[in-house]
């Protein structure tokens, strides 16, 4: 661990340069005149980020990432050339702790206060601290001399900002310029650690004009899709949320399309990270006694033993003892401790106690409002809330202010792990008049904040001495355009590591695509005089290429490799080229007609034929659209819903139309209408 006081020469060294301010807001704001399509909704967790996506009217859909997952890890890792974001990154904080950084949202936290020395203790990678922010020295290698970058924990935190974007950009729901995004943050966050978030997003250059509290996203979560909330005129309702590495308790009221924040508390300090680390503390004691091995001394092994310890608390959250096993501390140590749910709560008794204080705190901030009625619902998210005795406590805790009996059970009608990024989802909506319905939020503390002509996040209670003051907690300019400097780097570094790997798997295709063809007996008319004999050489003499000298060579020479392989089917396979051209033009063909052929949505063969439908088939018809217009309703999806009730009313207008016709024909004919 390197840490200690970073000189402003050594941090402002790197290329002082000539960025205007000013720059960095129009690059951002470029695209706020344009119209947008669709909001995004950003949970950035301590752990891990998830994002969700709304079009106007509809309920948010979450955003899967490059693995399909819907969660994706918060850590960055670093290694020669290239850096890993996500998926990628988290299996190495393990493998290579000392260039991977992780809980970054844990660090803007701690940033600025004494915390940060803890925190820093628990990353692995060297750090140095700053009067503004904290840098780490990553293994990057952008020259031969230069080979390792110091990186601001702001520029770390718009690199997961900017991979989830891409994922964003990859559902093509709507163009990139058409889409804003809204961040969540905790809100008890001070204004110094929110100019941080908003140094971040200027990093990543992304459409962010506003972040939203964490709180006031959950709260907007149960209001929108909770069925209940309509039922009453009023109801007031606790929303629990403890995640990784935070605990929220607030009352809301819910009161027709309105939602009013009665009283909220929020710690940093409590959270099932805390429940791991004195299950650490445990162990390495454990360990110590009894295997004479410091666990401390290895950064690998404290991360598996880290590891082991969040299963073993969710294990003991279902029973009352478990096993932690290491496979092996070194080639002679092999490592098999237990430990009981009992023990845990006494290792974790400061903990609980604190959350017990925090939610009767808060139950008695709003006892003036709930007076002597009781809370409607309890409404718990967030990992941490599954473990046992956090639903005790609670439960104590609520029956000591309100008296026994003021709740049956907890409600988890919410998605534990999605709700933060729906609610901000539609929060973003909501502010920017893209929410078809009239839906209010009332609080006396900010819920959100927007960005302002000065870069800088604004807060309508901060008065001018404090919006000068926040001016001076950016990070200096220099700074901004140093990390906007290197993340253009590691850009076209990310670019020519993607192109290259793409060519190189380009051309091992060709190779084993050429070599079925020469071993098939498909294309065995178009190759004569022992040409199959000879393809096959000539695929073993590239494989053998690519297994040796371009096992890890250049874009470059796998692009002449692949321009040696065509040129050889010209010059040497005439007959067997003329046949794949053709085969490649046709597929190419087919690809189009499909393209243009009518799909489920278009118009069926059915409706083509001049032949029409039956009274019976107009009736089933309509029916199935009427069921299809209530299901969407009930998503709170109108416009596809009035769009199938029309559909409904115009089959049975025309059914009744048709009847109509037919009676009066019959009353004529026969006087027996």
């Amino acid at each position: 661990q390197s840490t200690g006081k970073m000189e402003q020469d050594q941090i402002n060294n790197n290329n002082s340069g000539n960025i205007e301010e000013n720059d960095i807001d129009n690059k951002i704001n470029q695209n706020k005149e344009k119209v947008i399509k669709a909001i995004v909704g950003i949970d950035f967790g301590c752990q891990s980020c998830i994002s969700s996506i709304s079009t106007p009217n509809k309920l948010p859909t979450l955003i899967t990432n490059n693995l399909s997952n819907t969660s994706t890890p918060a850590a960055v890792s670093f290694r020669a050339k290239e850096r890993l974001i996500g998926e990628e990154a988290a299996s190495r904080i393990v493998s290579d702790p000392t260039a991977t950084i992780s809980n970054l949202k844990k660090l803007i936290q701690a940033i600025y206060t004494p915390k940060i020395d803890q925190e820093l203790l628990l990353q692995q990678a060297p750090s140095i601290k700053h009067e503004n922010t904290v840098f780490f020295q990553i293994p990057y290698e952008i020259n031969e001399n230069d080979k390792v970058q110091t990186i601001c924990i702001e520029h770390l935190v718009a690199m997961i900002l900017k991979q989830l974007d891409k994922f964003t950009i990859a559902t093509k729901i709507a163009d990139p310029s058409e889409i804003e995004t809204f961040l969540t943050i905790p809100g008890n966050l001070t204004d110094r650690q929110r100019q941080s978030i908003w140094d971040a997003i200027s990093i990543s250059e992304l459409n962010i004009n506003k972040i939203i509290s964490e709180q006031a996203a959950l709260a907007i979560a149960y209001g929108v899709t909770h069925n209940n909330v309509k039922e009453e005129a009023s109801r007031k309702i606790a929303l629990i949320d403890m995640g990784h590495s935070n605990f929220s308790f607030q009352i809301c009221e819910y009161n027709h399309d309105c939602v009013k924040l009665i009283a909220q508390i929020c710690s940093d300090e409590l959270g099932a990270r805390f429940f791991d680390q004195k299950l650490v503390e445990h162990f390495i004691n454990e360990i110590q006694i009894k295997y004479n091995f410091n666990v401390n001394n290895y950064p690998k092994v404290l991360r598996r033993l880290e590891r082991a310890c969040e299963k073993a608390k969710k294990v003991l959250s279902t029973i009352p003892e478990t096993e932690l096993e290491f496979d092996a501390l070194n080639d002679e140590i092999f490592v098999k401790l237990s430990i009981k749910r009992d023990t845990m709560e006494k290792l974790c008794s400061n903990e609980l106690e604190q959350i017990k204080n925090l939610i009767e705190n808060c139950l008695k901030q709003a006892n003036i409002v709930i007076s002597n009625e009781k809370l409607h619902a309890i409404e718990i998210v967030g990992g941490g809330t599954r473990i046992p005795c956090i639903q005790t406590v609670i439960n104590n805790a609520i029956n000591n202010v309100l008296g026994n009996g003021s709740i049956k059970e907890f409600g988890r009608s919410l998605d534990g792990a999605a709700c933060i990024a729906e609610g901000a989802a539609i929060a973003g909506s909501i502010l920017n008049g893209n929410w078809g319905f009239k839906y209010e939020i009332e609080s006396n503390n900010t819920w959100y904040w927007e960005r302002n002509n000065n870069n800088n996040l604004n807060n309508n209670n901060n008065n001018q001495e404090q919006q000068e003051q926040l001016l001076l907690n950016k990070l200096p300019i220099n700074l901004l355009e140093q990390a906007l400097k290197l993340e253009k780097i590691m850009v076209e570094s990310d670019n020519l590591i993607e192109a290259t790997s793409n060519a190189k798997n380009a051309l091992e295709s060709r190779i084993f695509e050429l070599r079925d063809i020469a071993r098939s007996n498909t294309f065995k008319q178009f190759l004569i005089n022992n040409q199959a004999n000879e393809l096959l050489d000539i695929c073993n003499q590239f494989e053998n290429w690519l297994n040796e000298d371009g096992y890890d060579s250049s874009l470059n020479d796998y692009q002449n490799k692949m321009n040696e392989i065509n040129n050889s089917l010209n010059e040497k396979f005439v007959e067997l080229d003329k046949e794949l051209n053709r085969i490649k033009l046709e597929k190419e063909r087919l690809e189009q007609l499909t393209k243009l052929a009518p799909t489920e949505n278009s118009v069926s063969s059915r409706d083509k034929v001049a032949k029409p439908l039956t009274p019976k088939e107009k009736f089933e018809a309509a029916e199935k659209r009427k069921n299809q217009g209530n299901t969407f309703f009930k998503e709170r999806n109108f416009e596809d819903a009035v769009k199938r009730y029309t559909q409904s009313i115009t089959l049975i207008d025309d059914l009744l139309s048709s009847n109509n016709s037919n009676n009066s024909n019959n009353s004529n004919n026969s006087n027996n209408s």
